[in-house]
């Protein structure tokens, strides 16, 4: 199997376990972004965001491993006039905007665009606030590449 980074993260998933992404967040001086976790469960991704503010408070996750995002949602966790949130591969959207503004609201993600939802190894995947103010919990589900 190898001993490579990518191969060590598939391995711990295939038993289990829970992985803790690198991820961080990207701020401005008005855009601010709190992300309580960011781990991947077996082919899932899940991006806890606290509260994340202005119009382009990012949360970059580094892919341990190549994989494409097939489908995800989205659940608010406190009301937010027009909360919208967007995955991008780098800077290119993957999903449509998807709303996270209304309180224990989920919401799904409406459309994957199939040319950008492939991630490659090492590359960077955004999380997008955009729009006013969102918190909530991402969830995304990948296959493994």
């Amino acid at each position: 199997m190898g001993n490579s980074l990518a191969n060590r993260v598939k391995f711990a998933l295939e038993q289990g376990n829970v992985v803790d992404l690198v991820a961080r967040g990207f701020t401005t001086a008005s855009d601010t972004i709190t992300v309580n976790s960011c781990k991947m469960v077996g082919n899932t991704i899940v991006a806890d965001i606290v509260s994340g503010h202005a119009t382009t408070a990012i949360l970059g996750i580094t892919a341990p491993f190549g994989f494409k995002v097939i489908g995800g949602h989205v659940l608010a966790t406190a009301a937010k006039t027009n909360g919208i949130v967007t995955v991008k591969n780098v800077t290119t959207a993957i999903t449509d905007d998807v709303v996270c503004a209304v309180d224990k609201v989920v919401t799904p993600v409406g459309t994957i665009d199939d040319a950008q939802y492939y991630v490659a190894e090492d590359v960077v995947m955004n999380i997008v606030i955009a729009v006013d103010e969102s918190a909530g919990i991402v969830v995304l589900d990948i296959i493994p590449t």
